[in-house]
This record gives C-alpha cells, structure tokens and sequence, in this order.
C-alpha cells in the first residue's frame, strides 16, 4: 500500500464519524484514480465507430428482451440485498457471533464475490444462461438456508461466503447481455442497466427492512431475499428459451453462416469446399 493511502487508514482510529467519513472518501477516491489509471493503460479504445445519436440509443430500448434482462438484474441483486443489507445483526443477534469478527464475515463475502465474478465471467461468456439460471438458483438456496439454519456462527459465515460467490456470478454475465442484446456501443441502454442494479439494491433493503420488523424477526431478510430470487428465474428462464431464436441473423443467418464458415475451418473443411463450382461452358471449337 502506498504511504500517503496508508497514513489514511492509520489515521482513522480514534477519530470522530464525520472524520472518518470522509477520511473514507478520501480513500475511495484516491484508489478510483489509481483504478482508472490502469484502466485507461491496459483497457483498449472503443473504436467500433457505433451511432450515438438519440434515435439510435432510444431505439436499442424497444426490444423487450432488454427490459427482461434489467427485471432479472433488478431482482437477483434484491435477493441479495434484503438480506446483506442487514448482515451485521442477522449474523449477531442470531448466528451469536461476534461484532468484531462481523467485519471477516463480510470479507469473506468479499472475496465470494470476486471470485464468483471471475467464475461467472469465464462461464458466461460462452454459456450466458447456462450461467445465469444456475447461479441464481443457488443464490435462491443459499437464501433459503441462512433463513433455516444459520443459527450457528460458523455455519452462518460459510453461507455468506457462498451467497458472494453465487450471487455476483451473475453480475458480468447479465451486463454482457444488455452489450449483446442492445449493441455495442449504446451508452444509454448500459446507462439503464446500471440503474436496475440500483432498484434492485432500493428494493432489495426495503423488502429486507420489512421483513425484519415483521414477525418473521431475524427470518425475515433472508426469506424475503429467496422470494425475489426465485422471482428472477422468471426473466431468466424466458430468456434463456428464446435465447437461440433471438440470436443475431437467427439460426440460417450471418452470424450462424459465419460461425459454421468458423467450424469448418476448424476441421479442416474450408468453406470454399462446400461450394460447388458452375460446369465450364462448352467450348466454341468442341463440335
């Protein structure tokens, strides 16, 4: 860590909130400039040369396909949320442990998450649905489980870790869906798709906030969060089983014509071998 960022940190103890506070934003800010300097080195420009014009943006917005995905982003990370946005009670007053070891528990879910967004990004890129309905019907069972049986710590903190893993799995994989379903390039559709994941984060704690001063008590966030899981299996699944159809040029298009070129190629069948030259014209001195 560099020094200046680690003299922040070391300065944060015994200091009043609003210090900390934005002694925190100082933090995040310095490393967001660090991130966006290695963004800008080692991410490539975006030379695809795509129509920015308004009519362009606001007509990638007329498939329903696209509002599909933003339901099914908007419900997996309320079923998330309900419950993360209550953890630190949920994982004292009724798993029993500690407070100081409430900020491991979260990092764990931490790393879950990282590791699940790696995995996801692997897999989905090639298996977008394949992906996606699996990942969120084992965020919809890890739910259900912190709501039956996370009443031991330890038990209760593997089930965090597993909920990070499984539920940001999806997160790549749904924001290249909205890339390959509105175009590349279409700045207001990834616009939008950021704010489902904020309506999933509004909705998810209040679903979860609901639930726990209801008489469901420290049941309730985790139970609520398994319902709006399951719900976005809904989008999902009518997603997945038009995804073949809807794919660009369909099943005898451009696309599908140039993958099968691909195959072939791959083979060893060029695709100039599956044409069949015309028969030559008879010639003019053959009687």
């Amino acid at each position: 860590m560099r020094p200046g960022v680690l003299r922040i940190v070391e300065g944060l103890h015994d200091q009043p909130a609003y210090v900390r506070n934005n002694r925190m934003d100082l933090l995040a800010a310095t490393l967001a400039v660090a991130a966006a300097a290695v963004i800008v080195r080692r991410v490539p420009a975006d030379r695809s040369g795509a129509d920015s014009t308004l009519r362009a943006e606001t007509s990638a917005l007329r498939r329903p396909r696209l509002w599909l995905v933003y339901l099914a982003i908007a419900l997996i990370q309320s079923g998330i949320m309900a419950f993360y946005s209550y953890v630190a009670p949920l994982l004292t007053d009724r798993a029993g442990l500690a407070a100081a070891a409430v900020p491991l528990a979260m990092l764990g879910f931490g790393a879950g998450a990282l590791a699940g967004t790696a995995l996801g990004g692997r897999r989905g890129d090639g298996k977008p649905y394949g992906t996606l309905v699996p990942a969120t019907a084992v965020t919809a069972a890890v739910l259900a489980a912190l709501t039956l049986w996370a009443t031991s710590s330890v038990v209760a903190v593997v089930l965090v870790v597993l909920l990070g893993a499984a539920g940001f799995a999806t997160n790549p994989v749904v924001v290249g869906e909205v890339v390959r379903v509105a175009g590349a390039g279409r700045a207001l559709p990834m616009a939008l798709a950021t704010s489902a994941f904020q309506v999933g984060i509004a909705l998810g704690s209040w679903a979860g906030g609901a639930a726990l001063t209801s008489t469901l008590n420290t049941q309730g966030p985790p139970l609520a969060g398994t319902a709006l899981a399951l719900l976005a299996l809904v989008p999902l699944g009518l997603l997945a089983a038009t995804h073949r159809k809807a794919a660009p040029g369909g099943p005898s298009g451009p696309s599908a014509q140039g993958e099968q070129a691909g195959q072939d190629l791959a083979v060893g069948h060029p695709a100039d071998a599956h044409r069949v030259d015309p028969a030559p014209e008879p010639s003019a001195h053959r009687r």
